[in-house]
């Protein structure tokens, strides 16, 4: 009879193991949550000095979490900003929101998100500015899904970068992802986030620009004795200048680029002739243009680099919304060797608006 015993025991602990019971009921579709679609467009905002909501992406839909077993139900939810970095505060809808730092330079986000309950869509809470602190809410609840999710963009115009362009949210996803969590009566938890995948544009606003640069600067006949009488390097005496004005937005200032028509890659700082790349041409040989500015309006010049994004954004500081800088061309001796022909030039000024 003894020898049976360490039997009994053994099946014992077998039945024992098998029948141990399983609560976990709390169960998603899935844990991400996009909202998809539109292009936020957005007004031009460099005239503004206080904050402006660019546009706003919506959606609603998906799923958070809900319960299979009748004996379980879902006692508390709460949501909040996955990775907070706040930079400030916006009044949105008469509450005081916080600014999470989106990513795209000069631009914030607020949140604003509902909860729904999974089979008959009315609102079970809404939190309102949604912050780096969790907002807990006690429900009783077997399902919880998303209702309206947006996300407001922020115009910041003490920021310092704001650039014009196209943005995918989604490699912004986790600045702007917001998370909930689910708690059941079982102390089963889950967690769900929710973040924009459609596009965001910036849109730059435009100076206006007087057309004078658009003209011919005529030269007439020089005699190439002249040039033979430079050294390389030294440029001829006669020369044209030419001021333009332009007419900007507040705030907003484009840089500007002088670019070498002929050759769009050259960044040195003398612009070829028209057809000097090319022998059987009746270009002259040895001379070349270059171009001096003055870009601050301190009525200095300086022998500018071709091809070479030049900033003066420094008017944008001042508060200024007219500039007229100005631009004066010279003929330069490029080479030893002088060949008489024609020598012309075409040189493009490119404004880069950011």
């Amino acid at each position: 009879m003894n020898n049976n015993k360490p039997i009994i025991s053994l099946l014992f602990s077998l039945l024992t193991i098998f029948s141990m019971p399983v609560y976990s009921k709390l169960v998603q579709d899935k844990a991400e949550h996009q909202s998809t679609g539109g292009t936020i467009k957005t007004a031009e905002v460099s005239d503004s000095k206080t904050q402006v909501e660019l546009g706003i992406r919506a959606g609603t839909g998906g799923d958070i979490c809900y319960t299979t077993d009748t004996n379980e139900i879902i006692n508390n939810i709460s949501i909040k900003l996955k990775n907070p970095d706040l930079i400030g505060t916006y009044s949105y809808d008469n509450s005081i929101y916080p600014i999470q730092n989106s990513g795209i330079p000069g631009i914030g986000v607020i949140t604003d998100i509902k909860l729904v309950r999974k089979i008959f869509n009315n609102v079970i809470a809404t939190p309102g500015p949604i912050s780096d602190q969790p907002q807990n809410f006690t429900v009783s609840e077997t399902g919880i899904s998303y209702g309206d999710k947006k996300w407001i963009f922020i115009y910041l115009p003490e920021a310092v970068g704001i650039k014009a362009g196209s943005y995918n949210l989604l490699e912004y996803k986790e600045q702007l992802a917001t998370e909930v969590t689910c708690t059941s009566s079982n102390n089963d938890t889950l967690n769900s986030i929710a973040y924009p995948a459609s596009t965001l544009t910036i849109t730059a606003p435009t100076c206006t620009i007087d057309d004078k640069m658009a003209s011919n600067f005529p030269f007439g006949e020089i005699d190439i004795a002249e040039f033979q009488l430079l050294k390389p390097g030294e440029n001829y005496s006669k020369s044209f200048t030419r001021k333009v004005t332009l007419d900007c937005p507040l705030n907003s200032w484009p840089a500007v680029k002088i670019r070498d028509q002929s050759d769009t890659a050259n960044n040195t700082n003398t612009v070829f002739l028209t057809g000097a790349k090319d022998e059987k041409s009746g270009t002259a040989k040895g001379i070349g243009v270059q171009v001096f500015a003055d870009l601050t309006n301190t009525g200095s010049e300086t022998l500018q680099t071709l091809n070479t994004v030049i900033n003066i954004s420094q008017n944008r500081l001042k508060g200024q919304k007219t500039f007229s800088p100005t631009f004066t061309f010279k003929y330069v001796r490029t080479n030893e060797k002088l060949t008489a022909g024609e020598a012309n030039a075409v040189v493009d000024l490119v404004f880069i608006y950011q």
